[in-house]
């Protein structure tokens, strides 16, 4: 028995159709912007340093003159940095001025309160010769060379009577207000207590024309310290004898 061919196998599969490659080509399509470089922005700018501020305030502290002068001017200095809109130690820069400005006000004063001397004064409290008190030192009677000018006095020049003198003290008195009323309404105290305790010593007809200044506390810590008024009648001219008579003491 003869075989004859064996019949043909199934055909063999032929390339992938353009639909089933499409299903596995290659990956999958990169995200936008994959790869791209954006540019970066400004760095910050480093804060700025306050080592001259610092240096400003400590010789400022320094009790000496030199110091201070520059320590006010690297003060100076700070503050115009800080034009540019950035912190190059502002508060310590002010603090330095401020210490400074202390420093130069105490050197002033103290010299003046450490070299006035004080006049002599006999038994009964009048001077016998020129000196400097402070206006807490004034006594009633005391005669004053020149004019006094407004304003805060550290010491005051004083003469006896018989010298040429514009300014005499006739009065002394402390303020009956027990809290600082602000410096307004203790002037006007002042200066109503004066006008009344003058109205006792002068005629009338002088009154209207008496010229008076006073000295009274200007300050809360002032006035804490000392409610005190001093009252001064003044003369346009120097004169050798009393411009109020003053009643005797005792």
């Amino acid at each position: 028995m003869t075989s004859g061919p064996e019949p043909p196998g199934p055909p063999l599969p032929g390339p992938p159709s353009s639909s089933s490659y499409a299903r596995y080509a290659g990956y999958p399509p990169a995200s936008p912007g994959y790869g791209r470089f954006a540019a970066a922005g400004p760095l910050p700018e480093p804060e700025p340093s306050q080592a001259m501020a610092r240096w400003a305030l400590g010789l400022a502290i320094v009790p000496c003159g030199l110091p201070w002068l520059v320590g006010a001017g690297l003060a100076i200095a700070v503050l115009r940095r800080n034009r540019d809109g950035r912190n190059h130690g502002r508060k310590k820069a002010i603090a330095a001025l401020v210490v400074a400005g202390l420093w130069l006000l105490l050197a002033f004063a103290l010299p003046a309160t450490l070299l006035a001397i004080a006049p002599d004064r006999s038994d009964s409290g009048q001077v016998t010769s020129e000196g400097s008190v402070t206006p807490q030192e004034l006594q009633v009677g005391d005669c004053i060379p020149d004019l006094l000018s407004e304003g805060y006095k550290l010491t005051v020049k004083v003469s006896p009577c018989a010298e040429p003198h514009q300014s005499e003290v006739f009065a002394n008195f402390d303020l009956t207000v027990s809290t600082y009323p602000g410096e307004e309404e203790t002037r006007a105290l002042a200066e109503q207590g004066c006008f009344d305790r003058l109205q006792e010593l002068l005629p009338r007809r002088k009154l209207a024309t008496a010229s008076v200044l006073y000295l009274y506390p200007f300050s809360g810590t002032a006035f804490r310290e000392d409610r005190g008024v001093s009252c001064l009648v003044e003369s346009d001219v120097p004169v050798t004898d009393r411009i109020v008579e003053l009643p005797p003491v005792g």
